[in-house]
């Protein structure tokens, strides 16, 4: 989950965070003059996830001066994407990515250097709980995790679940780590 000072009344955070998520504009490989920066959006449509907040800036950006379809399917996007009904999606960017694979478009399209926002995403524990939690021990254990590469892995693998496919489906073998 992302820090906010609403979640904050009721949440502890555990340090440190677990991946850091970025999110990343998507266009067809095949296009010219790929945008560059917010402002190059403008006079573009786009498509995004329904629900996804792009943080305080580019929220205000995007409210004021793009054109922004939102989905409620996340795979909906790269597919208007690809026939054309738009001209860029944004994405989460390990989203992103997995559905291009996912969905067989690999090499189809490409991201853009435009940076919308960058959230931590922290593990936490409700504030109601009426018991003791070891936060030092779960904060050691996410840091050995991060330095060995495992919490990537165990993100990735989250998320496939998450999104409702499994590895298999793209003929490989899916075990989740234990």
């Amino acid at each position: 989950m992302t820090r906010n000072s609403e979640l904050a009344e009721h949440t502890t955070f555990i340090e440190p965070a677990i991946y850091q998520q970025t999110y990343a504009v998507v266009v067809r490989r095949d296009k010219e003059d790929h945008p560059q920066t917010w402002d190059d959006l403008t006079m573009l449509r786009g498509v995004a996830p329904r629900g996804l907040t792009f943080g305080e800036d580019f929220n205000q950006f995007a409210n004021n001066n793009l054109q922004v379809m939102r989905t409620t399917r996340p795979r909906q996007g790269l597919k208007m994407l690809e026939v054309g009904r738009v001209d860029y999606a944004i994405y989460p960017d390990i989203q992103g990515d997995l559905f291009v694979s996912l969905l067989g478009l690999e090499g189809k399209f490409e991201k853009t250097p435009i940076d919308i926002a960058t959230f931590n995403l922290y593990a936490g524990v409700s504030n109601a709980l009426d018991c003791d939690i070891p936060l030092e021990a779960i904060s050691s254990t996410i840091q050995a995790l991060i330095k060995s590469g495992e919490a990537a892995t165990i993100f990735n693998d989250s998320l496939y679940k998450w999104m409702g496919y499994s590895l298999d489906q793209k003929g490989m073998t899916y075990s989740p780590i234990e």
